[in-house]
């Protein structure tokens, strides 16, 4: 497999820097991804939404609205802060393709991101897991891609979405360091390194201000290095800080990492 090494400046669709360039299947695998996953049959999440959105098929409304259910109602839930990444994530597609998002949808998922808690400087009493790593990335993409959105409106908090983007780019940038100084305290986990890619690759796609988007384009640069040296025929079978579950420990064709690395790699999951 052909690569650069990580670091390398090669343009994206974006015309940004990207970190590792991988071999020539690459892009087909990301096509053929996207193929697999507008055609699935039975309910559809958010991620899914956003495949239908590239691909010009209507969006579903139903799971977006029940990920917003859950945002409002939380109840017994401490992970409401994945729904929001994607959503998030969805706005920021949708800007790409504004004519395939209904406005009505677009206000639904904006007025309850505002609204959100996103960290502990929020005064308001709000039981979330926030101290571990994959929170911590995750609840400070999402603050600064909101308030990159929305930099002058008031957000629930009291702040704008400005001030939203100053205070979580100091944690993105301190988040990002502490993986290039002492890797990730998850280390190999084949739960949680797949929920850190879904915020290092909305800030190395969607973040406006340099400093983030290289600081999480070498994160991940890390991270997808941690997966290639430590898996095997795309099996990723090494030591892990966390991996609840023990199906993905005896089975490892059924690890949360299996289509991140068919994708990245083209080898183990078809």
């Amino acid at each position: 497999m052909a690569t650069r090494a990580a670091g390398s400046e090669e343009q994206n669709e974006n015309g940004r820097g990207g970190g590792v360039v991988f071999d020539d299947g690459f892009a087909q695998r990301q096509q053929d991804f996207l193929d697999l996953t507008v055609n699935k049959t039975g309910n559809g999440d958010i991620y899914r939404q956003m495949a239908r959105l590239v691909r010009n098929m209507p969006v579903e409304q139903a799971p977006i609205r029940s990920g917003i259910n859950r945002i409002l109602n939380p109840g017994d839930s401490s992970t409401t802060d994945f729904i929001v990444m994607s959503l998030v994530r969805l706005l920021h597609v949708g800007n790409q393709y504004p004519e395939r998002l209904s406005l009505g949808i677009v206000e639904e998922i904006s007025d309850t991101l505002v609204g959100y808690r996103y960290w502990w400087d929020d005064p308001r009493p709000e039981i979330q897991i926030s101290a571990t790593e994959n929170h911590q990335i995750t609840y400070h993409a999402s603050e600064f891609l909101i308030g990159q959105l929305f930099p002058t409106r008031l957000f629930t908090s009291g702040k704008t979405g400005a001030q939203h983007m100053e205070t979580s780019k100091k944690l993105i940038l301190q988040w990002c360091r502490n993986r290039m100084r002492f890797g990730y305290s998850e280390w190999l986990s084949d739960t949680y390194y797949g929920i850190d890619i879904g915020p290092l690759v909305s800030l190395v796609d969607f973040a406006d201000d340099e400093e983030v988007r290289n600081h999480a384009t070498i994160a991940m640069d890390l991270l997808v290095y941690d997966i290639a040296l430590n898996s095997y025929q795309g099996h990723f079978g090494s030591t892990k800080g966390r991996s609840p579950g023990i199906r993905n420990r005896l089975d490892l064709s059924r690890s949360m990492m299996a289509t991140s690395m068919s994708i990245l790699f083209g080898i183990g999951e078809d």
